[in-house]
């Protein structure tokens, strides 16, 4: 198997992450409400972007909650 990159960190994590979205206009994120930080911490390393983030708890499409930039940095609305 060949080496595709190494990284290091969250911040390693927020660039490989990013680079693997380069393409993507929007990004949908599902899981538990364990999962909605992930998904904002995640949509943080895409902070110069213009994609649309949306974060789905427990597959239920009802819970469908647009992640949005705040003061603080990204917070499910």
């Amino acid at each position: 198997m060949d080496l595709i990159s190494t990284s290091k960190g969250i911040g390693g994590q927020l660039v490989a992450f990013k680079e693997v979205v380069k393409e993507s206009k929007s990004i949908v994120f599902m899981g538990s409400g364990f999962c909605t930080p992930f998904a904002e911490l995640l949509a943080y390393g895409l902070r110069e972007s213009d994609k649309k983030l949306i974060f789905i708890s427990n597959t239920d499409s009802e819970s469908a909650r647009s992640i949005i930039a705040v003061p603080q940095g990204y917070a499910t609305w």
